[in-house]
């Protein structure tokens, strides 16, 4: 049997669940939404009010009698920090930045490295939690695996091992989540672009000075496999060395793309692909699409998207998730 204080935890998770979608209601719209009376709403309120979760709001129009208060969600009560990497003209790209609990972005900062370590990674999220002590979980986003707290495979050689993640969780005292880069951005580029046709969308980011990754959205979400393991493609396939590749040749980036998104289709038969890189050009889609139909021998219809927005995928997907991992934390 449930005691008064869990009773009240739960009206309490229901009103702010309700206020926060609807961002300002009055009392008697609350008690209306979530079915509790109006003294438990008013009541609830009050706390929430002296806990800064709430704050007051504007005045209703009355048709008659005494205006109706109403009570705002304060979306800043709690916040996301992120911090990720990426590369930009073969440079080690570090950004950190803060997600409220409407998934606004309300802080940014980059910085560009040589080597990414624990160091760096502490100093980008030490800034970011001083400007918002209200942060409850920190959210990672790198190129690797992480498999039961320990980073297993990651571009970033200085952060493999078992050392990261514990460190930051007792360094911030909160929640440290790990995500890998290009699913991130493969979830990013299905929010901006939800297409309920498409069940299967495959990304695969070719950043130059390291082997490609790839990413995958199947119904919506991201797909993982055991032990975070799906989408590392680095030495894909046999006999194309990507570290040595010259991207500034169409024809041999063509002929290399090509062959791995055929591998790929067999496997997984996406609907789409989105291909990253800063070295494709307008014409780069259509030529592997025809060159990876051929190796398929035309048994299998290939959609090929290319772009340079890995950028923006990417902090749209971190920032949904750590959204996500916020929710999680506050409102379950």
């Amino acid at each position: 049997m449930s005691s008064p204080a869990d009773i009240k935890e739960i009206n309490k998770k229901l009103l702010r669940a309700c206020l926060k979608e609807k961002r300002e209601a009055t009392i008697l719209a609350l008690s209306l939404m979530t079915e509790l009376s109006v003294v438990t709403v008013k009541s609830l309120l009050g706390e929430m009010i002296g806990q800064g979760e709430v704050f007051l709001g504007g005045t209703m129009p009355s048709t008659g009698g005494r205006p109706s208060r109403r009570y705002a969600y304060n979306g800043d009560y709690r916040h996301a920090v992120a911090v990720y990497g990426y590369q930009r003209q073969s440079r080690n790209l570090l950004r950190a930045m803060v997600v409220n609990l409407f998934g606004e972005i309300v802080y940014r900062k980059e910085s560009v490295e040589d080597k990414v370590d624990t160091a760096v990674i502490s100093a980008l999220t030490d800034d970011a939690v001083s400007a918002f002590p209200t942060a409850s979980v920190l959210c990672l986003g790198l190129p690797g695996v992480e498999t039961d707290g320990e980073i297993v495979i990651n571009d970033y050689r200085e952060l493999i091992g078992a050392g990261l993640l514990p460190y930051l969780q007792e360094r911030y005292k909160m929640p440290v989540y790990f995500m890998n880069d290009v699913n991130a951005a493969v979830k990013g580029r299905y929010g901006r672009h939800p297409d309920a046709s498409c069940e299967c969308l495959a990304g695969v980011y070719f950043p130059r000075i390291y082997r490609p990754g790839a990413g995958l959205v199947m119904h919506g979400k991201v797909y993982e496999g055991a032990k975070h393991f799906a989408g590392e493609i680095g030495h894909l396939p046999p006999g194309v060395e990507w570290l040595k590749l010259d991207y500034s040749n169409p024809e041999e980036v063509a002929e290399a793309v090509s062959q791995l998104l055929s591998l790929y289709c067999r496997i997984v038969a996406p609907n789409r692909f989105v291909l990253y890189g800063d070295f494709f050009t307008d014409g780069s889609a259509d030529v592997i699409r025809k060159r990876t139909e051929a190796l398929l021998n035309g048994q299998f219809e290939v959609n090929v998207t290319v772009s340079e927005r890995f950028e923006e995928d990417f902090e749209c997907g971190m920032a949904g998730m750590a959204l996500e991992r916020l929710n999680e934390r506050i409102f379950a």
